[in-house]
């Protein structure tokens, strides 16, 4: 499986982004990240179209087998707790590459 990761704006206006595959992560994510991919309705959270200007904005972009899987979360509208680890793991692997 495939993702590719960013993390736009907040105070200090991000431009963060990360991509690999799921040999990348720990194992301990993988089991969310296939349910993800899986299920992505489940994970989706309402945005509203007008974003505050200090929000952070993520998003999250899976393929697996074929299947697309995309995910934007914000600073005021919050990735679901089963996934916060998963995206904390990936900003951090994201700032690692600055």
């Amino acid at each position: 499986m495939k993702y590719s990761f960013s993390v736009q704006g907040g105070f200090a206006g991000l431009n963060l982004q990360v991509q690999g595959t799921h040999e990348d992560l720990p194992a301990e994510l993988l089991p969310v990240l296939q349910k993800m991919s899986n299920s992505p309705s489940v994970f989706q959270v309402q945005m509203d179209s007008n974003t505050q200007p200090d929000e952070g904005i993520y998003k999250l972009h899976l393929e697996n087998e074929g299947k697309i899987a995309d995910f934007r979360f914000g600073d005021l509208h919050p990735a679901p707790d089963e996934i916060k680890p998963l995206i904390k793991f990936l900003k951090k692997k994201a700032q690692q590459q600055l």
